[in-house]
């Protein structure tokens, strides 16, 4: 009977233990809130930012050692391309407790590199590398994977260094990561490297054809102004003599509108350094009176005194305000003498399309018709060369292509974002 109250206490305890702590939300719940958050995080803009950053303050403590929350909200954050917050996002992902999540390890190394912090990417794939290698829960193809994708990332990232010294770091970061796989394992890698080289050389055979492309094009273009020029030519040729004594004439009448237009124009401009000038003498003359007429102002004395300040005063606003008249007027004749110069302009711009429109088109002297059929000799022997070439080409040198990490190795936020939800259960039907 004592027994049978004691295990009845015991009972009793454990259910009041059970009642004073809360329970962890469900998996079920987790995957529910995961997948609010990606609804909301995925749609940009800084009101679905805070609102998913709610969410995942909400799903942070309570989730426990689940990397897959910070793992979300790290895709959300580059989704928003937040990629300082996605990094912080990553990295608190791989520190949880438990099981490894790859995932974020790889996307943790991915946006080091993204952002050529090669030292801390190279740190970080060296400890991944550590835990591909000594995994238990992988199975031979999964490992696989793994090392395939960190052939392809170090291949990459050699390609995209731009520096002679992040390339001779890469070499030694490579150096020690080669030491931490086994012989398989190293021919996993390389596989991923090659990969990343075939890449490479289907890029440059990419950029290879868009430039004979470009070329071609620029040829037909070519040929297509060199026909429109030889025809513009012939037509010149043949105008060119009833144009010439009509253009001499109606030359003659422009250069001398012109010198009048040039005389104008010089008077305008002394008229406008002189009322310049004026404008600054009666600006710096105000200034003068007004810091007098403050220093009279701060002086007290005795009633005679004050006087013959007040009237002083009176005098030097006085001044000032026939200075300010006479500065208003020097600023009317700078705006008008501004306007005068504009008139001007405008004037000779209508005199230049009036001789423009009465030869009918501009006047070309022989030397610019030469000039022109030079031209169209060159681009027709361009053009012949450039057919030649074509028939026979050359081996062509290697392309420089794009120095972006992405172009080699991407990470697709929302093919990652439906293996998240996948895990959770939730198929893409649900989404």
């Amino acid at each position: 009977m004592r027994s049978h109250r004691i295990l009845f206490l015991l009972i009793l305890c454990s259910l009041r233990t059970v009642a004073a702590e809360p329970s962890a939300p469900s998996d079920k719940i987790i995957a529910q809130r995961v997948q609010e958050m990606f609804q909301i995080g995925f749609v940009r803009g800084p009101r679905e930012i805070q609102e998913s950053q709610r969410l995942y303050d909400s799903l942070r403590n309570a989730s426990g050692s689940d990397s897959r929350v910070d793992y979300a909200h790290g895709l959300i954050s580059l989704r928003q391309m937040k990629n300082k917050e996605a990094k912080d996002d990553f990295l608190a992902a791989i520190k949880r407790p438990g099981t490894a999540y790859f995932p974020a390890w790889r996307a943790l190394v991915w946006t080091h590199f993204l952002a050529k912090e090669y030292d801390t990417g190279h740190e970080h794939l060296l400890e991944f590398v550590k835990l591909v290698e000594k995994s238990d829960d992988l199975t031979t193809l999964m490992r696989n994977e793994e090392l395939y994708w960190i052939g392809r990332i170090m291949a990459a990232v050699e390609l995209t260094s731009e520096s002679a010294l992040s390339r001779e770091k890469w070499t030694q970061y490579e150096e020690q990561l080669i030491d931490l796989l086994s012989e398989d394992a190293i021919d996993v890698y390389r596989g991923g490297k090659e990969e990343v080289s075939i890449r490479q050389a289907n890029l440059e055979q990419e950029a290879r054809q868009t430039q004979e492309r470009g070329k071609k094009k620029e040829a037909l273009q070519r040929q297509k102004k060199l026909d429109r020029l030889e025809k513009s030519l012939e037509t010149a040729d043949k105008k060119r003599e009833a144009l010439k004594k009509s253009a001499a004439e109606l030359k003659e009448i422009l250069d001398e509108q012109a010198d009048e237009f040039k005389k104008q124009m010089e008077r305008s401009e002394k008229d406008y350094s002189f009322l310049e000038r004026r404008a600054m003498t009666l600006m710096s003359a105000m200034m003068a009176l007004d810091q007098e007429m403050s220093v009279l102002q701060l002086r007290r004395g005795n009633p005679a005194s004050n006087a013959a300040r007040d009237q002083s005063l009176i005098l030097m606003q006085n001044v000032r305000m026939n200075y300010e008249l006479e500065y208003m007027r020097i600023i009317n004749l700078v705006q008008q003498t501004s306007s005068n110069a504009k008139q001007l302009q405008q004037q000779n711009g209508q005199l230049n399309d009036q001789y423009n429109q009465a030869t009918r088109e501009l006047v070309k002297d022989e030397a610019a018709i030469k000039e022109q059929k030079a031209r169209s000799l060159k681009q027709a022997d361009l053009l012949k060369k450039e057919n030649a070439e074509s028939k026979s080409p050359a081996i062509p040198k290697r392309i420089e292509t794009t120095k972006s990490l992405r172009a080699y190795v991407d990470l697709d936020v929302f093919a990652e974002r439906d293996s998240v939800l996948k895990s959770f259960g939730v198929t893409i039907d649900d989404k």
